[in-house]
């Protein structure tokens, strides 16, 4: 924790905060509610289940990632991407990625014997290409993916660790109204 302090004091953001608060992802709409000023409880919530079987799931998580040199979370947020764009219309989406918080930042301090649970949780802005090509869908959206700044972590450390300024801003920032997490 001392050391996340003191990075957080010393480091050079500027890259990053470009990266974070750009200019597209202050322009967000919120999410098409049903009624607006509704109730908004466990109790009016509605649940969409679907499984798929053991073929299904294997193509999603072994052949599909390997035909396309990409990772499961890539698969899954494209679609994402491409279901919440059929259903708002919108060909961008602001998503909160959950992330296991165990970025590399620190080279002398050896994370992998730590009993805890870490957690990074960031904002990402992902834009739906002028294409109904799966496959182009998918690299957009792992090409996005990789341009994210330190895989995220960072934008926890400047939220809660960074100077007053940064730390208002980012609070001003559009909330995301999904968030994103694959275990």
């Amino acid at each position: 924790a001392q050391r996340l302090y003191e990075y957080a004091q010393n480091g050079n953001f500027e890259q990053e905060s470009t990266y974070w608060f750009a200019e597209s992802r202050k322009q967000i709409r919120p999410l098409p509610i049903d009624k607006i000023g509704g109730e908004n409880t466990i109790a009016q919530a509605k649940t969409v289940s679907i499984t798929l079987n053991c073929e299904e799931t294997k193509a999603l998580l072994t052949q599909v990632p390997a035909a396309y040199h990409t990772q499961i979370n890539h698969v899954l947020l494209a679609a994402l991407l491409q279901a919440f764009q059929q259903w708002t219309g919108e060909s961008q989406l602001l998503i909160d990625l959950e992330a296991h918080g165990r970025e590399d930042i620190f080279p002398n301090i050896d994370l992998s014997r730590t009993v805890g649970w870490f957690t990074t949780i960031f904002p990402v802005l992902l834009h739906q290409p002028e294409t109904t090509d799966n496959v182009a869908n998918l690299d957009a959206v792992k090409q996005q993916l990789q341009e994210i700044p330190n895989h995220g972590i960072n934008n926890g450390v400047l939220r809660y660790l960074g100077d007053e300024e940064i730390k208002q801003q980012l609070q001003n920032m559009p909330p995301a109204e999904v968030r994103f997490n694959y275990l």
